[in-house]
């Protein structure tokens, strides 16, 4: 019996500077000669940005944690339950690797996911809180590029890798089936890369675009959306992997 857990992530996009933004974005609003209506402008532009993106990273936040602590759920239950040795294997090593995954998206909640109810929370009445406002508007889009940027990282990548290829290991070296350690561990890499594709990543195109945009007199008040786009997503389910299909 295969069991696959997913959580790795791929490496980042190549030129996409997001040190150099966000050292750039984080003292935008610190600048006290900015007016008030681009301050206004500002603002608008984040609440859209972050509404546009909350949908796809709460369905990427709640379905891989639904998915994951499904497969602890069931992994657990045939270890207690099954009588043949090799799957009681199998499904002791799925449930170290699922309460993984679980921890690795519970304890380290997409910032995209709540970004635009926390921006939208903040007081606006006066120019001082517009202000304030804005500042804690760019910490959180930094935050979430920051955290998409890390969760595709190649340090983050090889940790999970390494995770498949120990349980891949354990299941071939320690319970001597090494054709089933194999397929464990492959399988585990190439779900992997799927997970990965799934990941939003638009917090990243937000904060280079929010950089490069001008707000003054002549500037649109909000920059055009990019073209919304069908989206195909996965996420596990207790012995397999889920599919949607999102237009």
């Amino acid at each position: 019996m295969l069991f696959v857990s997913v959580h790795a992530v791929a490496g980042e996009r190549p030129g996409l500077s997001l040190d150099l933004r966000a050292s750039i974005t984080k003292h935008i609003s610190l600048n006290k000669d900015m007016r008030d209506d681009e301050v206004a402008k500002r603002i608008r532009f984040l609440q859209t940005r972050f509404d546009h993106g909350t949908r796809h990273a709460q369905i990427w936040q709640y379905a891989w944690l639904a998915g994951f602590s499904a497969a602890v759920a069931s992994r657990t239950y045939i270890v207690a339950s099954e009588h043949e040795a090799p799957q009681r294997f199998d499904a002791a090593v799925g449930v170290l690797t699922s309460l993984s995954g679980v921890l690795s998206v519970a304890l380290k909640p997409l910032p995209a996911s709540f970004s635009a109810a926390k921006l939208r929370a903040m007081p606006d009445a006066t120019e001082a809180q517009r202000r304030v406002k804005l500042h804690y508007g760019e910490q959180l889009l930094i935050a979430s590029a920051t955290e998409a940027k890390r969760r595709r990282g190649w340090t983050i990548q090889g940790v999970f890798l390494l995770e498949q290829v120990l349980a891949g290991l354990a299941i071939g070296l320690i319970d001597d089936r090494p054709r089933d350690g194999l397929i464990t561990a492959i399988s585990g890499m190439i779900a992997s890369e799927l997970f990965t594709f799934t990941m939003p990543t638009k917090s990243i195109l937000d904060l280079n675009v929010y950089s490069k945009t001008s707000f003054g007199d002549n500037a649109m008040p909000h920059p055009p959306m990019p073209t919304t786009r069908r989206q195909f997503f996965l996420a596990p389910h207790a012995l397999g992997i889920r599919m949607a299909y999102v237009f």
